[in-house]
């Protein structure tokens, strides 16, 4: 698996491992399974009092003043920051890490751009990207719990995948 948190990480994960990469995302039946994972969420729920207020509050973290000048883990959200995060990941300045996270690990790789083409595949890839991810403790616990079962010659796979939906199936239906 792997997350993409800065634009330096396109070019460093090429040279990583040597080639070009592929996004291939979740398995899907359509083969459009990749999915953005929020580092952040944020949400106004149903019952709020005053959801305008809630909504003012919400917009101000996603205007283009307030992200122009935050250091922050992930892409951005304003499409003209990310833009022009981008074009200076493309074009950086000498002696200028592109960097906000792999960058501070990787100090001999501080100069390294992103290329046109890179750029435009990931600019595709965000563009075309339709589905959430995020991560969830309990249904995790639910999986390797079953799992470790399954693995200790316990329970049949077919056990495990049953054990597994039904658990889950009940974990999210008192969620709701």
């Amino acid at each position: 698996m792997w997350y993409f948190f800065d634009f330096v990480d396109y070019p460093v994960y090429r040279i990583m491992f040597g080639g070009d990469l592929v996004f291939k995302g979740f398995p899907t039946e359509n083969r459009d399974g990749n999915a953005f994972i929020p580092v952040t969420n944020i949400a106004i729920t149903t019952s709020c009092a005053y959801p305008d207020v809630a909504w003012e509050f919400i917009r101000m973290f996603l205007l283009e003043d307030y992200q122009h000048d935050l250091i922050f883990m992930g892409l951005p959200a304003n499409r003209f920051v990310f833009e022009e995060r981008l074009n200076a990941a493309i074009n950086p300045l000498p002696g200028t890490s592109i960097g906000t996270n792999l960058g501070l690990i990787l100090d001999d790789l501080e100069d390294i751009a992103i290329s046109q083409e890179e750029a435009d595949r990931l600019s595709d890839l965000i563009n075309n990207t339709t589905r959430m991810g995020g991560y969830d403790e309990m249904l995790w616990s639910i999986v390797r719990e079953t799992a470790n079962d399954f693995f200790n010659g316990l329970i049949t796979a077919q056990d495990a995948a049953r054990i597994i939906q039904n658990r889950v199936s009940i974990y999210l239906s008192e969620q709701s």
